[in-house]
C-alpha cells in the first residue's frame, strides 16, 4: 500500500553515455541508436510514504505509481516507497504488463559486490550463460537483448546495489542496462530502483534523485 507524504515530482535528469559505452568497447549499432537519441531521459519519480492509510487511497496511488512507470519506456526511475509495498507495486506492474512486457525483480541488497551482481543478474533476467563468466561479459550480454523486448526490472532494496564497489560500476551497470526505445524493433528496458526513504538517506547518494544522477555521473 502506498499513501504519499507529498506529491510526486518527476525530475528528467540528461543522460549522455554514448562516449562512455563506447570507450567500454561493447556499443553495438542498436544501444547506440538508442542512446543517441536527444530526447531520452532518464526520470527520478521521488515519492516519500508514510503511514498504511485507508485501503481506496493506497490502490489509487499504487495505480499512479504504476501508470507513470508504463509511461516511461526505457527510463531510469527511483523511487522512495515502504518496504512492504513492493509486493503491491510489482503486483501492479505485472497486472498493466500482461504477456507483452516482462517484468523482473532483482535483490539489490543480495548485489553489494560486482560478483555477486553477475549472479543474479543472470539468474533474474535468465541470461545465457556466458554473462555469468564475469563483469564485461554481464555488460555485454545487455546489449544482446532482442531489439523488439520490452521489460520492465525492479530492483528491491537498490541503495544495497554494488555498495561495496567503486561508484562507477553503478554508472555501468545501469547505463548499459537501461536501454531504449530502439529505434528498431521498438523495444526497452525500464529500469526501477525501490528503496525506502531512509535507506536511500543513509546511502552515499543520499536520495533517489542522486542515485539516478550517479549512473550518469558515475560518483
Amino acid at each position: 500500500m502506498v499513501v504519499l507524504g507529498t506529491a510526486c515530482v518527476a525530475q528528467p535528469v540528461a543522460v549522455n553515455v554514448a562516449d562512455h559505452l563506447a570507450d567500454a568497447g561493447v556499443l553495438n549499432e542498436r544501444r547506440a541508436a538508442a542512446v543517441l537519441q536527444p530526447a531520452l531521459v532518464a526520470h527520478s519519480i521521488s515519492c516519500n510514504t508514510s503511514g498504511r492509510g485507508d485501503g481506496r487511497h493506497n490502490e489509487a496511488m499504487v495505480a499512479e505509481l504504476v501508470a507513470r512507470i508504463m509511461k516511461s519506456p526505457g527510463h531510469l526511475i527511483a523511487l522512495a516507497v515502504n518496504g512492504y509495498e513492493y509486493d503491491e507495486l510489482i503486483g501492479g506492474l505485472r497486472h498493466e504488463a500482461g504477456s507483452d512486457i516482462a517484468v523482473r525483480m532483482v535483490l539489490g541488497g543480495a548485489c553489494t559486490t560486482a560478483a555477486r551482481a553477475v549472479d543474479q543478474f543472470v539468474v533474474a533476467l535468465q541470461l545465457r550463460f556466458t554473462a555469468s563468466r564475469g563483469w564485461g561479459d554481464l555488460l555485454s550480454e545487455f546489449g544482446e537483448t532482442p531489439v523488439s523486448a520490452r521489460e520492465i526490472v525492479v530492483v528491491v532494496d537498490a541503495s544495497g546495489l554494488l555498495r561495496h564497489e567503486e561508484p562507477e560500476l553503478w554508472g555501468e551497470l545501469l547505463t548499459f542496462l537501461r536501454d531504449g526505445p530502439r529505434c528498431m524493433g521498438g523495444g526497452w528496458t525500464t529500469v526501477v530502483l525501490l528503496d525506502d526513504a531512509y535507506s536511500w538517506e543513509r546511502s552515499r547518494f543520499g536520495s533517489p534523485e542522486a542515485a539516478v544522477a550517479a549512473a550518469e555521473t558515475g560518483r
